[in-house]
């Protein structure tokens, strides 16, 4: 009986153990909410230095496995640039950060040049973001490249699916 008592202590203590030790590795919904996911789509506010052009608009989508689409207003007819592609990922301090690049046309349409761009994004809750990005004009293969001088401000909502509403 005393063996019987001892084994059922020791499996009640296990069980208490790894009972403990699930509590603690499962996140509270404050940590969750705090981890949110950039995964979707966005509009995007950029706004440059004040003498490169006035603030702009971007949509971006952040996809899983870290793939990043982004088409950029444009205003110049024909377009100048194409849509821009890049990746993204989740750096150790918890922000984003991504690099995508666009082809820059001639007026015949030829490819001429890339820009790079290069961002850091935080997210301030699960619905908006603030960020800031360079810009750098590279070489068709997206090498030798020249940053341009300053930085763009970024602020960005999510775009949420809304509940369609017929007459």
């Amino acid at each position: 009986m005393k063996k019987h008592s001892q084994h059922l202590k020791v499996t009640i203590f296990v069980v208490a153990f790894f009972y403990i030790v699930a509590l603690a590795c499962t996140p509270t919904a404050e940590a969750q909410e705090t981890a949110v996911n950039i995964e979707g789509s966005w509009l995007i506010t950029v706004t440059p230095p004040p003498v490169v052009r006035p603030p702009f608009h971007s949509l971006v989508s952040f996809s899983a496995g870290g793939v990043f689409i982004a088409d950029v207003q444009n205003d110049l007819l024909p377009p100048v640039s194409s849509t821009q592609h890049g990746s993204w990922t989740r750096l150790s301090d918890g922000r984003i950060g991504s690099t995508q690049y666009s082809f820059i046309h001639d007026p015949a349409g030829h490819a001429i040049a890339t820009i790079k761009v290069v961002a850091v994004y935080q997210l301030t809750d699960k619905d908006n973001l603030v960020g800031v990005g360079a810009q750098s004009l590279c070489d068709l293969l997206g090498q030798n490249c020249f940053q341009f001088p300053g930085s763009a401000q970024l602020t960005g909502t999510r775009i949420t699916v809304e509940q369609l509403v017929l007459p």
